[in-house]
């Protein structure tokens, strides 16, 4: 059962920019989950670096979901026009498998409906199969390997 008081809140970088490390890195941990590989995939300058430019490039693209007092989830994502992406679709796991994934959910493709996207892309690895699952029930569909990064499928939801 979902405790109904989450709220989301735009991430301030001051205050928790080691919590938004710590979630990123852990989204690569889960999505590599065979030994060191998802290292060659992140870079934690670069990311502490990029994470307030985006913020700024898309104003409400990075969110922190509260649950009583503790952030529980983040969301990174980006929009223009009709079009949308999804760079970090992320819940503690100690909260996963409680309802808090469709928050994220139902949050980020409102957000994105309200500035007139017709559809959004995310990106998730063959092996992250929690977060296929959950994709899949969420009606993300996958589109195959991504042209960019072959290592990664393609998931699209119309809005």
């Amino acid at each position: 059962m979902i405790n109904t008081t989450t709220v989301f809140q735009p991430i301030d970088f001051v205050r928790h920019m080691e919590i938004c490390v710590q979630f990123r890195e852990d989204s690569f941990r889960a999505s590599y989950p065979d030994g060191d590989e998802w290292r060659q995939h992140w870079d934690e300058d670069d990311y502490r670096k990029w994470i307030p430019e985006h913020a700024k490039q898309f104003p409400g693209g990075a969110q922190h979901l509260w649950l009583n007092g503790e952030i529980i989830g983040q969301l990174e994502f980006a929009y223009q026009d009709d079009w949308a992406h999804v760079n970090l679709f992320y819940l503690r796991p100690d909260k996963r498998g409680m309802g808090y994934g469709t928050v994220l959910q139902e949050f980020v493709t409102d957000f994105m409906r309200t500035r007139g996207c017709s559809s959004a892309t995310l990106r998730v690895s063959p092996r992250n199969e929690r977060a296929m699952k959950f994709y899949k029930k969420h009606g993300w569909q996958d589109t195959g390997p991504d042209r960019r990064y072959p290592q990664v499928h393609l998931y699209r939801i119309e809005l």
